[in-house]
C-alpha cells in the first residue's frame, strides 16, 4: 500500500519530465485564477470580497487550458503517429477503449459528486439556476456540454474536457487522411492554423465582441456580454482547435520530419533567438500586453476598456483576439522543444524547473484536481468566509485562509480519485483482458 500510495511521486519512464512541468504549471495557474474569481460576491454573497476577483486582470489564467490543449495534442498525436508508422494504421478500438479508461471513470464520479453538492445547494436561498444546470447534467455525459449557454452548464469548468474529447473523435481519421491522402504535410497544418485563427476573427468580429463588449469589461457586471463572449468565442471546438492542432504539429514533426527537426535545433544561435522570441511572446500574451491598447492601467491589471471603436480599430481588436491565442500555443511548443531537442536547452534552467520532482505529482494528480477543484472552492468560499469575517476584518487573511484551506482539501481528494479511481483503471489497459478486448 506504501509503494502504491507513493507512485504519486514515482515518474514512469515513459513520461516526459518537460510536459509533466508543463502539465503541472498550467493546473497551478487554473487553481490560482478560480481562487480569485471564485471570490467574486456572487459566490461568496459578501462584496468585501468582490474587489479580489478582479486581480484575474494581472494575467491570462485562461490560456493554462491552452497549454493543457498543446500537451494534449502532442500526446496523443505522438500515440497515433507511431502506431502508425509501425502498423499503417490506426486501431480506432484501441484508441477510443484506452481514452476510456483513462478519462472516464473519475469523470463520471465527479459528476455524480456534483450532482449531490447541488441538490445540496438546491435548497438554498440564493442559488441561481441550479435546477436549470440539473436538468442539463446529460450533456456532460455525452461531452456536449460546451453546446449550451455556459451560465446553464451542468459542471460549466468542463467544457474544455468536452472540446478535448470532441477533439479525439475526429483526430484519429485526421491522422490516417494526412498520412495516406495529403501531400505537403506541414502546409496542411499551416493552413489549419491559419483557418483557426480566421474563424476566430469572424467569430468576433460578427459579433461584435470588441473593446466593452469583449467579456463585458467595460460594465460593471456585465453577464450578457460575458456569457455571449464564453459560449460564442471560448468554449467551442471550431474555435479553440488551434492549440490541439499546434500539438499534434509538434508530434508530427518529432516522428515524421525528425533528422529535419534535430538538425534544426543544433543550430545554436538561431535556435536561441527563436527561444527568445517565444519566451517574449509567451509573456507578452500571459500578460494581456497585446491588449495595451485598448486596455487601462487600474490597481488589479490591466483592463480592456475602449467603448467607442472605429472599424480599423474593430479589425485590428478581432486581429489580435484571432491571433494571440495560437501565437501563445506555438510559444509553448517551441519552448518544449528546445528542451527536449537542442543540447543548450536540455542544460537549461527552464528544463530543469519544468522537469523537477516538486512539479511530477502536482502533474500526476492534475487530472483529478481539474475535476474537483470547483466542487470544494464554491462551498468552502461561500460558507467560510462569512464565518471568517466573525474573527477577522482584513478581507486579505480571509482570502489567503480561503486559498490555503480549499487548496489542501483539493488535493486531500486528489490523492484519493487517483489512487482509487485513476490509477486503477489505467493500469487496467495494461491487462491481458483489455489487450484481448481491445483488438
Amino acid at each position: 500500500m506504501k509503494s502504491y500510495f507513493f507512485s504519486i511521486y514515482k515518474r514512469p519512464s515513459f513520461h516526459v519530465p518537460v510536459i509533466d512541468g508543463i502539465r503541472a504549471v498550467s493546473v497551478l495557474l487554473v487553481l490560482i485564477g478560480h481562487i480569485f474569481h471564485f471570490h467574486s460576491s456572487l459566490f461568496t454573497l459578501r462584496e468585501e470580497t468582490d474587489f479580489l476577483s478582479k486581480f484575474f486582470d494581472f494575467f491570462r489564467a485562461d490560456l493554462a487550458v491552452d497549454m493543457f490543449f498543446v500537451i494534449s495534442g502532442f500526446l496523443i498525436g505522438t500515440i497515433l503517429f507511431k502506431e502508425y508508422k509501425k502498423t499503417s494504421k490506426i486501431s480506432y478500438k484501441t484508441f477510443f477503449l484506452k481514452r476510456f479508461f483513462r478519462l472516464m471513470p473519475v469523470y463520471y464520479f465527479s459528476l455524480f459528486l456534483t450532482w449531490l453538492l447541488y441538490n445540496i445547494a438546491s435548497s438554498e436561498e440564493g442559488v441561481l439556476e441550479i435546477s436549470l444546470m440539473m436538468n442539463n447534467y446529460w450533456y456532460n455525459v455525452f461531452y456536449i456540454n460546451n453546446f449550451l449557454e455556459v451560465n446553464v452548464q451542468f459542471m460549466g469548468w468542463c467544457w474544455s474536457l468536452a472540446v478535448e474529447e470532441q477533439f479525439y473523435f475526429v483526430i484519429p481519421f485526421f491522422i490516417v487522411f494526412l498520412l495516406r491522402r495529403l501531400k505537403g504535410k506541414t502546409s496542411v497544418f499551416v493552413i489549419l492554423l491559419i483557418l483557426s485563427s480566421v474563424i476566430r476573427f469572424f467569430v468576433v468580429y460578427q459579433n461584435n465582441l470588441v473593446g466593452d463588449n469583449f467579456w463585458g469589461g467595460g460594465l460593471e457586471g456585465d453577464l450578457y456580454y460575458w456569457r455571449k463572449t464564453f459560449s460564442l468565442l471560448y468554449d467551442n471546438l471550431y474555435t479553440r482547435f488551434g492549440s490541439l492542432f499546434v500539438g499534434v504539429f509538434a508530434s508530427f514533426l518529432t516522428l515524421y520530419k525528425k533528422e529535419q527537426t534535430l538538425s534544426f535545433f543544433k543550430e545554436n544561435r538561431f535556435v536561441k533567438k527563436v527561444f527568445y522570441v517565444s519566451v517574449l511572446v509567451f509573456v507578452f500574451v500571459f500578460l494581456k500586453l497585446d491588449y495595451l491598447y485598448f486596455s487601462e492601467f487600474t490597481f488589479h491589471g490591466l483592463k480592456v476598456s475602449y467603448p467607442f471603436l472605429s472599424k480599423i480599430e474593430k479589425i485590428y481588436f478581432s486581429f489580435i483576439v484571432s491571433v494571440s491565442r495560437n501565437l501563445f500555443s506555438l510559444s509553448v511548443m517551441y519552448l518544449i522543444l528546445y528542451c527536449l531537442y537542442n543540447p543548450d536547452g536540455i542544460k537549461s534552467r527552464l528544463n530543469r524547473f519544468l522537469s523537477s520532482r516538486f512539479l511530477f505529482p502536482v502533474a500526476q494528480l492534475s487530472y483529478s484536481t481539474y475535476l474537483i477543484h470547483p466542487l470544494v472552492m464554491l462551498p468552502v468560499f461561500r460558507y467560510s468566509t462569512p464565518f471568517l469575517f466573525e474573527y477577522f476584518t482584513n478581507v486579505y487573511v480571509v482570502f489567503f485562509i480561503n486559498a490555503l484551506f480549499s487548496t489542501f482539501i483539493i488535493y486531500l481528494f486528489s490523492v484519493l480519485l487517483y489512487l482509487f479511481i485513476e490509477k486503477p483503471f489505467m493500469e487496467m489497459r495494461r491487462s491481458s483482458l483489455f489487450k484481448k478486448f481491445g483488438r
